[in-house]
């Protein structure tokens, strides 16, 4: 039986690389990424594509997160958009419709 999704941190490239190339051999389907695996290319998808693209579901999912103060609201909105750049075409638009949800709901929650 194959599993869907796996989120492992890392603790240095080494780390990431083995989770990176062998989580399929482990039996899950896809990896969900955390912060410091992809905050390196967070602005450019392309580039850990080029470079991790050979492994399908290496990035099935992207995980953001941080305390919803001032602060860390600012960076998930700092994070979405360049996190809707990393799906597919056909999941893009449901992508950016859920960060749009997602900014209205944080905007009136953090509204004084």
């Amino acid at each position: 039986m194959r599993r869907l999704g796996f989120s492992k941190p890392t603790r240095d490239p080494a780390e990431q690389e083995r989770l990176f190339t062998s989580f399929r051999a482990a039996g899950y389907d896809g990896l969900q990424l955390k912060l410091n695996q992809y905050r390196a290319d967070l602005d450019q998808p392309e580039r850990f594509r080029s470079r991790w693209g050979a492994y399908p579901g290496v990035a099935a999912g992207l995980i953001v997160g941080a305390r919803l103060d001032e602060p860390g609201v600012a960076q998930l909105r700092r994070s979405l958009p360049p996190c809707a750049r990393w799906t597919s075409p056909a999941g893009s638009a449901r992508t950016r419709r859920a960060a749009a949800i997602w900014t209205a709901r944080c905007a009136s929650a953090t509204a004084t």
